[in-house]
Parts: C-alpha cells; structure tokens; sequence
C-alpha cells in the first residue's frame, strides 16, 4: 500500500527529479560537432568569416587628370604668354659697320618682349603631344640720343666796338665779328618690333602625381610677318625713321625661330589646367636686308604662363 494510505493526514510526496550530469546527456549535435565540443572548439559552420582583402584592387588615391577619348587621344586647346628679356646682337658685315653698331649700341636699349600665343594641342596617352596655332610677339627698345655741335660762324656788318666822345656823342665801329655756333638736342622715341607668326612644337608630358606635373617642349615658330616702327641710326649723320621704307633697314618677313620650353602644370579640374615654366626664342636668320652694313639678330628668355582646356 502506498504511504498516503498508512497515514491518513500525509500528503503525497513528490518524486525527487532526475538530475543528471549534462554532460551525460544526448547531444543533438551532429558527432563532428560532438568531437568540436569535446576538444575545446566551435563548430566550423558557426565561425564568422573575415573578409578578404585585395590588395591588388584598393581603392586608389584621387588623381586628377585630364580625360582621355577612348581611343587614347586627348584634344586641348592652350593660350600661352609672358614678359620675356631681349638680348640683341649686331654683328659688323661691311667697313662702316662697326661704327655704325658703336652707335646704335650707345642710342638704343632693348627694353622687353610680349608674347601670346593660341594653341590646339593633341596628346596620345604615351604623353607625347603636338601643338600648333598663331602667335603674336612685340618687342619694345628705347631709341635716346643727345648730340651737341659747335662751328665758326662770321657775322658781317656787325657792331665790333663803341666810342663814347668828350662831347657826349657815341660812335660805332662796325665790321665782320668771328664767333661759335653751339647746337644742341635730345631725342628720345620708343621703338616697337611687331612679329606673327605660326608655332608648332612637339613635346613629351610626364604622368600627374596627384594635381601636378610636368611637361617639355621643343619646337619652331614660322614667322610670317616683321613689321619696325620707330626711329633708328643708319649709314647718314641723322637717325632716320623707320616708316619710311627707303630707310628702313629691317625685312619684311623672317625666316624659322627656334623654342624650348619646360612647364610645371597643376590641374584644378579634370578638364582645366594651369601652367608655368621658363622660356626660350632664338632667331636663325638676321632681322635686315641683304645691303644693310649690320647682321642683327634676337633671342628672347624668361617666363610663360597659361591655361589648357581639354575635352
């Protein structure tokens, strides 16, 4: 008989649970995931994954550079200009022509020389490019001279003495009277050297590091037109000017100019650039005609600055 009905007043007790070791308990985990358990690991299908890293395909920094077509070919168009020194040479070709240049070297100064030009450039993606357009170049010089002459001059009839009497009357002796002539004069003029012409230039970019780089440039420039305005010494006692074109000595066109240029460029956008850089102009042919006693001859030295606008 049960307990309960021994003792009439005693409650039923309840069975004590079944307490177990958990360790002893059955395991829903496949018997891999048993074997991980056991040996301390989780489960390989329950291990977060880290993300691989390619290095080879990280983002790069933002380097800005002009855009290129698809076929490799970029397309600019450049305006170029600066403030450059004039070294002017005068070489004698005849007799008189070293005192002639003495001269002119002792009346003009070079002052200096503005240019611009206006450019369409094409760059292959090799970094090679070619540019060419129109130009314009000016070159200023300062024409000064004082002269100053003295001559012997007669004056006929003139008054060469006076005699004042006891009784009060004036008396003039006359006669011819020797003296010197002075002359003198300043004269200062600015003369101008007006040249266009047709640049093309051939010359190799250097690949931006971030917004800069580099280029450099080597080229000719096809002069079409001279024209002098001004005032200048020649052959005569008087300087002579130089719209007159009996005594103008300068040609009327000149032959090639040889130029070199390096530039240090900045991009402020993929598509618009800023550039500056020293420049150098030498000119193979002398600037007057074939009878002048004179060979002379420019070159033109100093900065360039510009703009280059691509597509």
């Amino acid at each position: 008989l049960p307990l309960s009905s021994q003792t009439g007043d005693s409650p039923v007790q309840p069975e004590p649970e079944n307490i177990t070791n958990p360790l002893n308990q059955p395991s829903s985990l496949p018997s891999s995931g048993a074997v991980s358990l056991l040996s301390g690991r989780t489960p390989s299908a329950q291990i977060p994954q880290k993300p691989e890293l390619d290095f080879l395909n990280m983002p790069q920094a933002t380097i800005l550079s002009p855009k290129r077509r698809s076929d490799g070919i970029r397309l600019s168009a450049d305006i170029d200009g600066g403030v450059l020194a004039i070294d002017r040479r005068l070489e004698s070709l005849a007799d008189n022509g070293t005192l002639i240049a003495s001269k002119r070297n002792s009346t003009e100064q070079p002052l200096e020389s503005v240019t611009a030009f206006v450019l369409a450039r094409v760059t292959h993606r090799s970094g090679l490019f070619l540019r060419t357009g129109f130009g314009y170049t000016r070159l200023n010089e300062r024409f000064e001279d004082a002269w100053s002459s003295a001559e012997p001059i007669t004056i006929p009839d003139a008054i060469t003495a006076i005699t004042i009497t006891p009784a009060g009357d004036t008396l003039y002796e006359q006669g011819d009277l020797e003296g010197i002539l002075t002359r003198s004069r300043f004269k200062r003029h600015f003369n101008t050297h007006h040249l266009a012409g047709i640049p093309i230039g051939i010359g190799y970019a250097i690949q931006p590091i971030h917004r800069f780089s580099a280029e450099i440039e080597v080229g000719t420039v096809i002069n079409v037109l001279l024209k002098s305005e001004g005032v200048i010494w020649s052959e005569g006692t008087e300087p002579v000017a130089l719209d007159d074109e009996l005594s103008n000595p300068y040609r009327k066109t000149l032959g090639l100019s040889l130029t070199g240029a390096m530039k240090l460029k900045y991009a402020v956008s993929d598509q618009l650039a800023i550039a500056v850089g020293p420049y150098l102009r030498t000119f193979s042919g002398t600037w007057t005609s074939g009878n002048y006693p004179l060979r002379q001859n420019y070159t033109l030295f100093g900065l360039n600055a510009g703009c280059s606008l691509s597509w």
